[in-house]
């Protein structure tokens, strides 16, 4: 996969924050970070 120009340290930082809810939750499936795009409810 080639990496894409528009991505930067920014990009690492919204997963985070996107993902951090889900963590609180215990909505960890195993597969750890990133999420999935669909996380289960």
């Amino acid at each position: 996969m080639d990496p894409s120009p528009d991505y930067d340290a920014s990009d690492e930082i919204e997963f985070f924050f996107r993902y951090v809810p889900w963590g609180l939750r215990g909505v960890t499936d195993g597969n750890g970070y990133p999420p999935q795009a669909y996380p289960p409810v």
